[in-house]
């Protein structure tokens, strides 16, 4: 992992997390998102998919998540990527504030 993009970061982590519950599943996302199999393992590499294949990929595993009684949406420990990305977005918006003077 470790892109430039901590959402698509902590989505792969939603992804890694729902393929590891169920054997399978890597396969059942290609199939939804009508591609080969390789390339979700290339994706949770770090390889960027498009915007429709990460809507799709959104859709898939927020599916999957319900289905699992799980909800990344709950508070996440320390270190989660979900964690990552609330203080990294909240930084930006901060730093990007100070940029045009509004901080």
């Amino acid at each position: 992992m470790g892109s430039q993009s901590p959402r698509l970061d902590a989505l792969r982590a939603r992804v890694e997390a729902v393929c590891a519950r169920e054997r399978g599943r890597k396969s059942r996302l290609a199939e939804y998102l009508g591609v080969r199999p390789h390339m979700i393992t290339e994706w949770l590499a770090g390889k960027q998919p498009g915007a429709e294949y990460t809507l799709g990929i959104v859709e898939w595993v927020d599916g999957r998540e319900r289905e699992d009684g799980q909800d990344w949406h709950r508070p996440a420990g320390d270190g989660s990527p979900l964690r990552h990305l609330q203080a990294t977005t909240a930084g930006n918006k901060r730093a990007a504030a100070r940029r045009v003077g509004f901080e």
